[in-house]
């Protein structure tokens, strides 16, 4: 990948040995939107899962065989921590279902042959009608704290949520997103563990390993017991599974075992706005 003199200068990937684009952020890498230095260990796995992917799923999608599916079942197995994942925000600000205002896809208005005076070409301004979310703190409850009633200043103040948003996750190691609909996710076990790693998960529909269905109690148990953190007692979604009558199933490479569930949390855990303070005063700006 080359980059434009003003994104080198911009810092963007300063000390990032590896960066990925969310094409919907915590679910779907961008395979549009990658750099990595020369040999780097993601991309080697990413190769490495492509051929037994693309046997696997020969009947299904392309993008189902590579693409962001591929990255996506890369990232939930990459162990080595250095891979920066950035907001959908700064790269991917359209889902590639997303309609603007007027309902036309955003896709089929990039056309170099409209001009920037085009309303069709306006209306694919930086947020297509709609403000880009933020996850863990809004905008709204932000300047409340801090006594900001500056329009002007929404955009940099979501910006800079959102790069604390992503800080975090990469701390954390997860993402504090919460649950909606079950969707499948496959994995490859570790050779005679009893435990699989899954990521977190509020509810858990199916699990089967090598195509047979397993039974929570009988066959697996998930884990933290019943979404209490043995710690201090509070809620945390099911991470992993423990195998109760023999050890996960494993075949090379190939991931062995499909999970079906509520990916995500019950809800965001709140803790930051807690008992902050709020200035009596609006924050000191620069004339």
């Amino acid at each position: 990948m080359t980059l434009s003199p003003d994104a080198r200068s911009a810092g963007l990937l300063d000390d990032v040995s590896c960066a990925v684009a969310w094409e919907k952020d915590g679910e779907w890498p961008s395979n549009a939107w990658m750099a990595a230095t020369a040999g780097h260990p993601f991309i080697r796995l990413v190769l490495d899962l492509l051929p037994d992917r693309i046997d696997a799923r020969a009947a299904q999608s392309i993008n189902e065989q590579t693409g962001p599916h591929l990255l996506a079942e890369a990232h939930r197995h990459y162990r080595g921590g250095d891979v920066t994942m950035f907001p959908s925000a700064m790269f991917m600000p359209f889902d590639f279902n997303h309609r603007n205002p007027d309902g036309e896809y955003p896709r089929r208005l990039c056309d170099p042959s409209l001009g920037p005076s085009d309303p069709r070409r306006r209306a694919l301004d930086r947020h297509g009608g709609a403000r880009m979310t933020t996850r863990y703190l809004d905008v709204d409850t932000f300047k409340q704290w801090t006594n900001d009633d500056v329009d002007d200043d929404d955009d940099l103040i979501e910006q800079a949520i959102q790069a604390a948003e992503q800080w975090l996750d990469h701390q954390a190691r997860r993402r504090f997103i919460k649950a909606d609909e079950s969707t499948a996710r496959s994995f490859v076990p570790e050779a005679g563990s009893t435990l699989l790693f899954i990521g977190d998960c509020d509810t858990i529909a199916s699990v089967t390993e090598n195509g047979t269905a397993l039974t929570e109690g009988t066959h697996y148990q998930p884990e933290p017991i019943d979404k209490i953190d043995p710690v201090t007692g509070e809620y945390r979604p099911y991470d992993r599974l423990r195998r109760l009558d023999a050890v996960w199933y494993r075949n090379g490479p190939r991931a062995t075992v499909v999970v079906n569930a509520a990916w995500g949390w019950e809800e965001t855990p709140r803790r930051g706005d807690r008992g902050l303070p709020v200035p009596r005063e609006p924050l000191a700006r620069e004339p």
